[in-house]
């Protein structure tokens, strides 16, 4: 299973997107993978990689905001998502390529908890 999203338009405020389970206990479906994001106003890109960690609901949520710092989420964007299975477990396996109005990204938290 594969998605891709487009960013049509800048949204100035938080949004998320989670997996079906997220928040759950125990074994829940999983994002990894790479969050690029560069700022529009400074030469400034920051990314955050995240693994198999084995605890699954740690990473459940992908937070999206055009001008934080930890995120981006601006219009041109693309975040695509290719589905798989990793030791028996739900995986979506995340290649973002984000912007921000922020002049400095840093410690992105794309990926995370719900």
């Amino acid at each position: 299973m594969y998605f891709k999203f487009l960013f049509i338009t800048t949204k100035g405020t938080e949004f998320k997107i989670v997996t079906a389970n997220a928040a759950g206990s125990g074994t829940v479906d999983r994002f990894i993978g790479k969050v690029v994001v560069g700022s529009t106003t400074d030469d400034q890109v920051a990314v955050q990689r995240v693994t198999n960690t084995g605890n699954s609901f740690d990473n459940d949520t992908l937070t999206i905001d055009g001008d934080s710092a930890t995120s981006g989420g601006i219009e041109g964007d693309v975040i695509e998502i290719y589905g798989a299975t990793i030791s028996s477990i739900a995986t979506w396996v995340v290649d973002a390529r984000l912007t921000t109005t922020n002049s400095n990204p840093s410690s992105i938290a794309v990926i995370g908890a719900s």
